[in-house]
């Protein structure tokens, strides 16, 4: 086994030499759970290679923009629904109810979203949508008595991953959705930073204003939000130590010996406290990475929160501009403290973050309250329009 603890090693061995490291250990639980056809744990080989670019062709930084409308509505929706039940704020930002037993819960997460999608789309009342495409290609090859590379059970698969992806993390039967996770560390550095707090809002109301919502198209000019959901993700990354990769042949880096099917994990944590590239890395800054050029101390972005080289999440950049419209909207429309004691003091919270290969925070209080009444109103209609 090798643990790569900072990012230079990773990239060296996982990045330029990712021909090489492109295959996964054996996951055997995750295969009697059902997870045996999803992207993430498939091992090297025609079927790995085959899903991967069927993955990577719907998920582009240009196909995703066909899902802005409805991320933009999803998260609307999210800080209304946040806004009318504050005390919930946690349920508000689910979207899928988590099982606590893991067979028939990833059984389900495989078979019923694809059950549903199958069911209209044969029909003929299926809204677009990854698995969708690939029905799409599939019914037409069946048509023309083409052979189809992709079977229905990969399309089950390869749809299940995304929709897991999406949905849930990977690793536990009790786990949160990966979106919902991050949003979840957002905010809590929204209440502890109000100073970050404040630079995000003042940028938004420079670009946006105050008498619409932001939207995808503002996100050239919102660079503060990306820092700062780049800054979450190195603050405290959902996979600490990522998902292993396993060698396919016998190497030598920096004249140590790696022999064929070593299992090679990335230290993810351990990079986003490297104090050779971070200064005062505990510290949540997304000012860290402003360029020198304009006063900043251009740290580069943490690499390893969505892997590296061929097993890099082909979904990152959708997962990122999910995060990002949810924060934006937020800070846009809503006041997030700290809550208040009988002794009118804030009270200070310790917040516990699950170990393992997968790491969310615990039970977290917060206090959401619109930041007007026209913010309110701006939600309402926006929640309105979209039904």
């Amino acid at each position: 086994m090798v643990v790569l603890n900072t990012q230079k090693a990773a990239n060296e061995l996982l990045d330029k030499r990712g021909a090489n490291y492109q295959d996964r250990p054996r996951f055997v639980l995750f295969d009697v759970m059902g997870w045996g056809l999803t992207l993430t744990f498939l091992p090297y080989g025609p079927r790995f290679r085959l899903h991967r670019s069927a993955l990577q062709t719907g998920f582009t930084k240009t196909a995703i923009t066909n899902y802005r409308p409805i991320q933009e509505d999803e998260a609307r929706q999210a800080v209304s629904r946040i806004l009318k039940r504050p005390e919930a704020w946690d349920f508000s930002l689910r979207r899928l109810q988590h099982a606590r037993r893991w067979g028939w819960a990833i059984k389900n997460l495989h078979d019923i979203p694809f059950s549903a999608i199958k069911k209209e789309f044969d029909a003929g009342t299926a809204n677009p949508s990854f698995a969708y495409s690939l029905l799409t290609k599939y019914k037409e090859n069946e048509d023309e008595g083409v052979p189809n590379e992709f079977t229905l059970q990969d399309i089950q698969g390869a749809s299940g991953a995304v929709f897991i992806a999406g949905s849930n993390t990977f690793t536990r039967a009790d786990s949160v959705p990966q979106t919902f996770a991050t949003t979840t560390i957002a905010i809590l550095n929204m209440m502890l930073n109000p100073e970050v707090f404040a630079k995000a809002r003042a940028e938004i109301d420079r670009v946006v204003g105050t008498e619409r919502l932001p939207t995808f198209q503002d996100r050239p000019n919102l660079r503060y939000i990306d820092y700062l959901v780049e800054e979450v993700s190195r603050w405290r990354p959902l996979s600490p130590i990522g998902i292993p990769h396993k060698s396919l042949e016998d190497d030598v880096y920096n004249g140590m010996f790696i022999p064929k099917g070593t299992v090679v994990y990335y230290n993810t944590f351990a990079m986003s406290r490297d104090l050779n590239v971070y200064k005062d890395p505990e510290k949540f800054n997304p000012d860290r990475y402003i360029p020198k050029e304009e006063g900043g101390d251009g740290e580069p972005l943490l690499v390893g929160p969505f892997g590296f080289g061929r097993r890099v999440c082909v979904g990152r950049h959708l997962a990122q501009a999910s995060v990002w419209i949810i924060m934006a909207t937020l800070i846009a429309t809503t006041d997030i403290l700290k809550p208040v004691g009988p002794d009118g003091k804030p009270i200070e919270q310790t917040i516990q973050f699950s170990t393992g290969l997968s790491s969310h925070p615990g039970k977290l209080d917060v206090v959401f309250k619109p930041r007007s009444e026209k913010a309110e109103r701006l939600l309402a209609e926006a929640v309105k329009d979209a039904q």
